[in-house]
Formats: C-alpha cells, structure tokens, sequence
C-alpha cells in the first residue's frame, strides 16, 4: 500500500436525482479528507441530473463523469463505477443521502490502523423530509462474530456507509440475480469467502427516506431477493437443507399463516446457531432479533395472544429484560416517527 494519502474513489449513482443531488455532492466535495476521484455515474436520467453533474464537473477536478444512454439499473451501474475505480479504497454514497465531513478521514484512518479489514460501515442517521433528522436505533454491531451471524438475517452494513478496499470490490462485482438486495448478497458472499468486515462507532452518515425510492416501490421483490440469499448461505453455514418457510420466519418475513409447529422449528434451529458465543453484543442480537421473529410471526397467525404471550415471556428472560423492553417501545416510537407528517 502506499505510503502518501491513499485516493478514494467514491461512487455515486444517480438516476432522476436532481432533488438531493446538490446536498449530497456537496456533503462529498467539502469532505476533510480531499484526495478523492468522485465517480458521477448518470443512470440514463430524464430530470436535470446532467445538467447539474455538467455544472460540478466544471468546477472540480476531481469529478469523473460517466452517463449511460439508458437505463442500466444500479447493479449495472454500480459495477461499470466500480470498473473504472482508480483509488485503493472506494466508498459508496447515494445521490440522496448525506455524509458527514470528516467520514472518509474517519473511515481511513480506521483502515490503515486495522489492514485485515476489508470492509468497513459507520451508523447512521434518518433523514425524512419536513421531519428533519431522526436517530436509528436499528443496531449497528461492531464485534466480528456478530456480524457474521446477524449477516445471514439482516444487513451487517448501511450500504452508502461503506468504506471498501477496491481490488475485493473489482474481483466480486454486485450479482443481477439479487436485484434490490445486491449489496446483502455481496457481504454474504464476500464473509464466505474470509473477508473481514467491520462498522465504526460513529454517526458518519445520514440515509434519506424516500418514498419515491427505488427500495420503497419494489419492496416486494428486495424481499424476494433478500430470502434468497439469506437461504443460499444459512444452508452452506450449516451444511443441511433448509425448507424456505423457515428462512422466511428466520428473516422476519412470513409469507403466509403459518404454524406453531414452524415457528418452534425456527427458533430451535436460530438458538442451536449461539452455543459457542456468549458475548453481551451477540446475546443482545439473539433476544432482540428472536423478539422480531415474534413480532413478524403476529401479522400473519391468528393466534395473536400465543404470539404476544411468547413475546413477553422472550423479554422478560433476557438477562436485561428493563433494558429490553424500553427497546421494544423505542422501537414502536421510532417506527412511528418514519412516517411523514403530512
């Protein structure tokens, strides 16, 4: 590696951006941290997206343009980027999110003190248009075993957060079977094969909510995705087949009505994953994400009081029930408050 101030290439996708992409830019060209090639890659855009990327391009030297004729979709996208890439390191940003000032300096830093990680995320901020910002409390864990198994059932990483070391990106381009849940299938595969990933303890990010996204209008189909995936690799982890409906529990996302019998199987198997780590981080991912599972389960069963009753009982168990179930209603507040006000 060298030894001056490494580049960055820092990736932004647009596509019919031109309502945030001025804030995001500039959240990225007023970093401390200034050795940057900011890639500006348009996604076929009909708003005026060019139009203010040709505006920043001729008053920065650092901005490499790119546009495709078409459409291409943001695996596409993400991977001509991530081909023309010339830093040792890339970092992911959205073209409606912000980044604080000092994240890339933060971010590298953290990487060259610790050369065995590959990946690494920070927490993050919501912000939501006319409320402003709001703190996630969705964690972010930072010890490595916990990643690693909470990886299989919800993301390890906030995406545009991610500081990644760029011949590992090169190497393992997004996958097109993963459409809307590219990046989750890309952390799965990348820990399968040994990669290190890790997330800093700061706020270096803000993930705007935008009901006009890409993620809101296909939730369907990320969900879709994200079940693959997450199946693919539980059953290379375990070494066994596994029958779908009990992935979709174990992810939160029940298909159907489904039976007591199946919800049982489900925890049995989520429980017998924790026998050999019993770190505070990763039993307070096991509670809390079993509490989930129960509260999934109590959409789709009509024996809602068995399932709020197994909630209850999960709580008050945990060694930090008082702490738990403070959770539990942050969480209801929290959901409450991604709702925009009209």
């Amino acid at each position: 590696m060298s030894t001056q101030r490494p580049l960055i290439s820092v990736i932004i996708p647009c596509f019919n951006a031109d309502k945030y992409l001025h804030e995001a830019l500039e959240s990225i060209l007023t970093q401390t941290y200034t050795n940057l090639e900011i890639i500006l890659i348009n996604d076929g855009s009909t708003d005026k997206t060019r139009q203010i990327c040709q505006t920043y391009l001729k008053n920065d030297r650092r901005i490499l343009y790119i546009e495709n004729k078409v459409n291409l979709g943001l695996i596409y996208t993400l991977n001509i980027a991530i081909s023309k890439a010339s830093g040792e390191f890339i970092a992911r940003m959205d073209a409606d999110d912000l980044s604080e000032k000092n994240r890339i300096q933060i971010q590298l830093s953290y990487l060259l003190e610790h050369p065995e990680v590959d990946i690494l995320g920070s927490k993050s901020n919501h912000l939501i248009d006319k409320v402003g910002f709001v703190n996630n409390i969705n964690p972010i864990y930072l010890e490595y075993n916990t990643l690693k198994i909470s990886s299989l059932f919800s993301q390890p990483l906030i995406h545009g957060s991610v500081l990644a070391k760029t011949n590992l990106l090169k190497k393992n381009p997004y996958n097109p079977e993963y459409k809307h849940s590219e990046d989750f299938e890309l952390w799965l595969r990348l820990l399968d094969q040994g990669a290190v990933i890790a997330n800093i303890n700061d706020q270096l990010y803000s993930y705007r909510i935008n009901n006009s996204g890409v993620s809101f209008s296909n939730t369907h189909k990320q969900i879709e995705s994200h079940i693959k995936a997450s199946h693919l690799y539980l059953e290379k982890k375990l070494n066994r087949k596994i029958p779908i409906a009990i992935v979709e529990i174990l992810n939160n996302t029940p298909s159907k009505e489904l039976k007591v019998n199946s919800l049982n199987e489900s925890i049995l198997l989520f429980n017998s994953m924790f026998s050999n780590d019993q770190s505070s981080e990763i039993m307070t991912f096991r509670s809390r994400h079993l509490f989930n599972i129960h509260i999934q389960m109590m959409k789709v069963n009509k024996s809602k009081w068995y399932s709020l009753i197994k909630i209850l009982a999960s709580l008050i168990k945990q060694p930090n029930s008082i702490k738990e179930i403070i959770y539990f209603f942050q969480r209801l507040l929290y959901r409450a408050s991604l709702i925009p006000k009209k």
